[in-house]
This record gives structure tokens, sequence and C-alpha cells, in this order.
């Protein structure tokens, strides 16, 4: 069961993700990575029904694909961040054209992060998350801000 919070969501004591991803192998791959360190992920096959699982659901983070059927990630965007409610909500974009221009505009938008879409995707991501705060904490990671207070 979800429990919502005026400004975050948790299940089971987790922080929630939102990932918003057309691809299934590739939304799969993430929530896979995502739950094996300790994270709760929800999945939206399109950006339509990212925008209105994250307004309902108040996700603590989105992970958000940028070419999708119904709406493209820029005008999830858009959308996420003209609504009160969504405003705040992190978002990271995920991306194979990263590059310098599209980051500007999504910086302009209000994203943390573009990451590019490649092998090393994963890795960057697992490092970004745990940069800014967002990686939960997993069994063997004692330092994570997340982590549980006990000794």
């Amino acid at each position: 069961m979800v429990e919502i919070n005026s400004d975050q969501s948790v299940y089971l004591g987790r922080k929630i993700i939102l990932v918003i991803e057309d691809s299934p192998t590739q939304a799969l791959r993430l929530q896979a990575l995502l739950e094996s360190e300790s994270c709760s992920t929800l999945l939206a096959v399109d950006g339509e029904m990212g925008v209105r699982m994250a307004q309902q659901l108040l996700p603590n983070l989105v992970l958000l694909d940028l070419q999708m059927p119904r709406l493209n990630g820029l005008q999830v965007i858009q959308e996420l961040k003209r609504n009160p409610r969504t405003a705040n909500i992190p978002i990271i974009l995920l991306s194979r054209y990263c590059e310098e221009e599209l980051g500007k505009s999504a910086q302009e938008l209000g994203v943390l992060d573009c990451i590019p879409k490649n092998a090393m995707m994963e890795k960057v991501l697992l490092e970004t998350l745990k940069h800014i705060g967002y990686l939960c904490s997993s069994a063997n990671d004692t330092n994570s801000p997340l982590a549980d207070d006990k000794p």
C-alpha cells in the first residue's frame, strides 16, 4: 500500500522512484537495478501515463526517457513543472541525445541531470543518485543518507 504524505511518497518505508520509459526492456532493467539498491519503483509506459502517475502518487524522483509516444520527455517535464503538486519533484532525463544543447534546455526546465543511454548508463545513474542523496540504502551501504540510523 502506498502512503502519500503532503510532500513525499513512501512505500514500505522506502522512497519511490517513478520510471517513465516506453521500452519494456529498458524499464525492467532500470526497475531491477533500482530495486537491487532497495528502492521502490513504479513504471509508466508513456509520457501521458507518467504525468498522471506523478500527479496522483507524488514520487520522490522521476527517471524520464526523452523519446516516447503521446508526450515526449520535454513535454512531460513541462507538465510536471506547471503543476504546483509536482513542480518540485526532481527529474533525471535518460536519453541517447544528451548533447550540450539538450542538456541546456533540460536544465532550463529544471532537470537535475541528463544521463546518456549507453553502456555506462547504469553506473552513472547509480553514482548520480548517490551524489544527490536519492540512492536508497542497500544492505551493504551504511554511508547512504537514506540508511537507517540504527547501530
